[in-house]
């Protein structure tokens, strides 16, 4: 979640039991059996959205995993690949708005990109590209995104196993 000068987010109770009745050591388990999931950001109305490393991007809603992803991204899904970031619009609960970074192949060429995307009844309904062709690699490829106070997009891209061209 990109924090406003506005935003706070309560710190919550440690929980004794589950649902189930098992005991949790102050931890709420709100999903199991995930694929490997790689970033996190809540929205002001509670909604968790998360992405999985294979393209899919799921929400929580009140406690529970909505049982669909919400899409399902073509992404190169090998080592440091895949789905990488999600950052909400600071907006998102009036216009439903959601950027992601994830890697992709073109030709024989991995490649990152950044997409935006419109949200509707916890289904992607329309993307647009808004960054593409950021070098990628099998490993030091991270893809850390989030929304400045600014209101502007910053992008984490890793150095693609070619530390010497960011010192």
């Amino acid at each position: 979640m990109t924090p406003s000068r506005d935003t706070i987010i309560p710190i919550p109770s440690p929980h004794r039991f589950s649902n189930d009745g098992n005991q949790t050591n102050g931890i709420l388990i709100l999903a199991k059996n995930l694929e490997s999931p790689t970033s996190i950001d809540i929205s002001d109305g509670g909604k968790i959205f998360f992405t999985e490393k294979n393209g899919q991007i799921k929400i929580i809603e009140d406690g529970k995993l909505l049982n669909q992803s919400i899409t399902n991204i073509a992404v190169e899904n090998n080592n440091e690949e895949g789905i990488m970031g999600i950052t909400l619009h600071p907006n998102f609960t009036l216009i439903h708005l959601l950027y992601v970074y994830h890697t992709y192949k073109k030709d024989i060429i991995l490649l990152n990109k950044v997409l935006l995307l419109k949200e509707k009844d916890n289904k992607i309904v329309s993307s647009k590209t808004v960054i593409d062709n950021i070098p990628a690699a099998s490993f030091n490829n991270v893809g850390v995104i989030s929304l400045g106070l600014s209101g502007k997009l910053y992008v984490g891209s890793g150095d693609a196993q070619f530390s010497h061209s960011f010192e």
